[in-house]
């Protein structure tokens, strides 16, 4: 697949194999599903992720808990 194909040219050219990576599929939406993996996992065993989705790699996925306000705001709309 496209996305077991970067990430080994991630690691290639020199990405930490234990870089964290997200999929985030229909964001935004009352569907929105966030999916966790990193570069290595995802170069050997890629996850099934369903369009529409944005894939985030690095550090910044480490901040996901902090930055989820709209997952938040979903689960807590009556």
């Amino acid at each position: 697949s496209r996305r077991k194909e970067i990430a080994r040219r991630l690691i290639e050219i020199g990405r930490d194999p234990k870089e964290p990576v997200a999929f985030i599929e229909n964001g935004t939406t009352e569907r929105q599903r966030v999916i966790l993996t990193d570069l290595y996992e995802l170069s050997t065993n890629p996850p099934e992720v369903s369009p529409p989705a944005i894939m985030v790699v690095g550090s910044v996925v480490r901040l996901r808990e902090n930055l989820s306000w709209y997952e938040a705001t979903l689960h807590n709309t009556p």
